[in-house]
């Protein structure tokens, strides 16, 4: 009896907590122009910081957003002169894996190192097939559908290196 009572006095919780099956997805907001560290940041979180999140696109320049913004001048994740917004998540989250730190200098090497040489041999052939996908998608959603299947083959890739 007492294990019952236990029971439903946690179950009665749990919603009030934000625990229960209603709680919506966290959404994230970001402009609808497209280009690797946008791609890999997004793959990022709906990988491996928020699963259940869901991705709003607006028009650039769009500064009043639903949610948190991802790769825009008022966002916590955006790309300065010193790291990508790919690299500010994983640091905020604390991700340290191998295969995510790599790609993360990928993405370094395509978005901040626009105009020297490229520093990893695989940073311009990854940023020419995201390129060509952003120019044979429909809409953003599709290009990060389709750039989150590159992604997750980098990262499969890198993470059986040795």
């Amino acid at each position: 009896m007492r294990k019952a009572a236990l029971l439903f006095i946690v179950l009665a919780i749990l919603p009030s907590s934000g625990a229960g099956a209603s709680a919506k997805p966290q959404v994230y907001s970001t402009w609808d122009t497209m280009e690797m560290d946008k791609v890999a940041s997004l793959w990022l979180i709906k990988r491996f910081i928020d699963p259940p999140a869901t991705f709003r696109f607006y028009p650039q320049g769009t500064m009043e957003m639903e949610g948190v913004q991802v790769d825009t001048p008022g966002s916590p994740y955006k790309r300065t002169h010193l790291a990508t917004a790919y690299e500010c998540l994983l640091r905020a989250h604390g991700l340290g894996d191998p295969a995510l730190l790599h790609i993360g200098q990928v993405v370094r090497d395509v978005e901040i190192n626009i105009w020297g040489p490229k520093k990893l041999p695989e940073s311009q052939g990854v940023d020419l097939v995201l390129k060509g996908i952003f120019l044979n998608s429909a809409n953003p959603q599709e290009s990060v559908e389709k750039g989150f299947i590159v992604m997750e083959a980098l990262y499969r890739a890198l993470s059986v290196k040795k």
